[in-house]
């Protein structure tokens, strides 16, 4: 989903812009339609990116929310350590898939740089 929003911004970034303090050229119409269209599609980028970004957090918190209901079960001796330490591996192997995620999608970010540059 950031890969999408990146990949629009890198793309709205190279569509050429007048130098500070010229006026602005008259541009033909195709290319203010290519700067709508890339500035679209970075919006509902950011729209779909925002959505995503929720849910992940309410899953983070469901699995803190169960983790905190589990320790408190293993005080009282009504469940096992072993259901406890499952659901913290479970915290934990959600917050990786997400670190690893978040690396691919700068790599992506960076190819994408340089082939600009």
């Amino acid at each position: 989903m950031r890969s999408l929003l990146i990949t629009a911004l890198v793309a709205l970034a190279a569509i050429p812009a007048p130098a500070f303090g010229q006026p602005a050229p008259i541009q033909a119409s195709a290319t203010l339609s290519a700067r709508d269209a890339v500035a679209a599609t970075a919006a509902a980028a950011a729209a779909t990116l925002a959505a995503e970004q929720r849910r992940a957090d309410q899953v983070i918190r469901g699995l803190r929310a169960n983790i905190g209901r589990l320790e408190n079960e293993v005080a009282a001796g009504r469940t096992s350590i072993a259901a406890l330490t499952a659901a913290r591996e479970a915290l934990i192997q959600e917050l990786a898939s997400r670190d690893r995620q978040y690396a691919e999608e700068i790599r992506r970010f960076r190819d994408a740089v340089e082939r600009i540059a």
